[in-house]
């Protein structure tokens, strides 16, 4: 059965209040502009989540976002993608770079959801927005998972890629694993006053001439990879955190800035920033998520983490619904 496409909205609120969740969601924005569809087995650690909210006349409602396959028991996600959520709501699309045409049809389930222990959501500023999931059943050996790389560009300009099958230039959510090139900016440079532990991100010059609205990543790219080229290898360098009510050039209605100022950069966790942390969830699991003791350090090494002088631009995370078909 065919799933439902394009029910996807903007909201009008920093956050969206969904009255089928218990707790407030990321307000949206939109996904890959300026996007080229990747060749199969080329991205077989780019994740596609679905996390189930209600259904609604036969079909399954609820939040789209990325991932990154780290190892083939887990998955690295924005924390929130899943902040509040429970496991057994959380479907996975691994090893395929096509949208699932039904709820049943997602490859993997999470068996287990661990949120960074700073996370404080849109309260703190999506400061430590990094969250990893443990899958009920192993991926595939044969799968390719990606790296993490611990060591961020010295260039500013260096070309990193977004990957994710959110919203496109024509409103609707991609059915295909999409990617798109973008310029890396250190967190110093970013417009954005954001931590040590983020980095930004925006359309080349040149692509602003050769598509509508230039690259970039938006509505239900969240969690997804952003990746970095080191030697050949392919390695991860960011998770898409969010940005302004903005993709590319590309105003949503909400947008209280100056058009003028567009593209603005998308904000991206590091998360060789937290390899301890990941590596402790992995290995010792609820004793590390409990307290924050392996990060307690990146509160006095932050900077301000807070949006500064740009919050008239109503800050906000790439996170975004879909509904698809239950199949009975």
């Amino acid at each position: 059965m065919q799933a439902l496409r394009g029910l996807a909205k903007a909201a009008g609120l920093l956050l969206l209040l969904s009255s089928s969740l218990s707790v407030a969601q990321p307000a949206l924005m939109p996904l890959i502009y300026g996007g080229n569809t990747v060749a199969p087995h080329h991205a077989e650690w780019a994740v596609e989540l679905f996390v189930f909210s209600h259904h609604e006349n036969g079909n399954s409602v609820g939040g789209v976002c990325g991932g990154a396959l780290i190892n083939h028991q887990h998955v690295l996600t924005a924390a929130h993608c899943v902040y509040g959520q429970t496991a057994q709501d959380i479907y996975l699309n691994i090893g395929d770079i096509n949208t699932p045409a039904t709820i049943r049809d997602y490859s993997h389930r999470a068996a287990q959801v661990f949120v960074h222990p700073l996370y404080k959501g849109s309260h703190d500023s999506y400061r430590h927005d990094i969250a990893l999931i443990k899958l009920t059943e192993a991926a595939p050996s044969y799968l390719q998972t990606i790296p993490i790389h611990h060591r961020l560009p010295t260039q500013t300009n260096a070309k990193v890629t977004a990957y994710g099958w959110g919203e496109t230039e024509d409103g609707a959510l991609s059915d295909v694993l999409l990617s798109t090139t973008l310029e890396y900016i250190p967190a110093e440079a970013c417009s954005w006053e954001i931590s040590q532990s983020s980095f930004c991100a925006v359309s080349p010059d040149a692509a602003l001439n050769t598509s509508p609205y230039g690259n970039d990543a938006c509505i239900g790219d969240s969690g997804g990879p952003l990746t970095y080229h080191v030697n050949g290898t392919e390695a991860l360098l960011g998770i898409t955190s969010y940005g302004a009510r903005a993709c590319g050039t590309h105003p949503m209605r909400n947008f209280d800035g100056d058009p003028n100022t567009l593209p603005f950069p998308g904000v991206y966790i590091h998360p060789a920033y937290y390899q301890r942390w990941i590596d402790c969830v992995k290995t010792q699991e609820t004793s590390c998520t409990s307290e924050g003791d392996h990060e307690a350090r990146m509160e006095l090494e932050d900077r301000n983490g807070g949006v500064g002088g740009w919050a008239f631009l109503l800050l906000t995370s790439l996170f975004i619904w879909r509904s698809t078909r239950v199949r009975i």
